[in-house]
């Protein structure tokens, strides 16, 4: 990833409609996030050019982090744009179905599925207010404050996919 940014990997026991399902409901993020609440269309009904909007506030300070759907695969991947005025960037999120060995008498009929997905996320960093003469100081402190957000980020998705919230 040449921007300032992160990328990570979870498996999961979850069906990949279930994790998919977890993972676009912006609403539900706020249940492991704290302090924010997020808005917008339910996860089957998020097409291009839909809008969210996750509001990060404590007391009297807050912020929206908006985000537009630019790309969907319903069930398979989401491109979102962060179009905010505090954060910018791209978050791609893609989920596919794990396969691993699995005995020939599973009730599904299926060999090596065995139900579970994982979530693939890739997201970059810009900070959009920041004017252009400053521009190169604000990606060199992203690029270094990648990895801290990329934990957060990574925190928060193996909450939204633990089985048993």
């Amino acid at each position: 990833m040449g921007r300032a940014g992160f990328a990570f990997r979870i498996d999961t026991a979850l069906a990949p409609h279930e994790a998919w399902r977890r993972v676009v409901d912006v609403s539900a993020h706020g249940e492991v996030v704290p302090f924010t609440t997020g808005r917008g269309p339910a996860p089957e009904d998020a097409v291009v050019g839909s809008r969210y909007v996750a509001r990060t506030r404590l007391g009297p300070l807050g912020f929206d982090d908006v985000m537009v759907v630019r790309e969907i695969e319903a069930g398979r991947r989401v491109v979102f744009e962060k179009v905010g005025r505090l954060l910018g960037g791209v978050v791609t999120v893609e989920i596919t179905p794990v396969r691993r060995a699995a005995g020939p008498d599973r009730a599904d009929g299926e060999r090596g599925l065995d139900g579970g997905a994982q979530v693939a996320w890739e997201q970059s960093i810009t900070l959009p207010w920041v004017p252009g003469r400053l521009r190169p100081a604000a990606a060199f402190v992203t690029r270094v404050a990648a990895p801290a957000v990329g934990a957060g980020y990574r925190r928060v998705v193996t909450k939204l996919l633990d089985p048993h919230r």
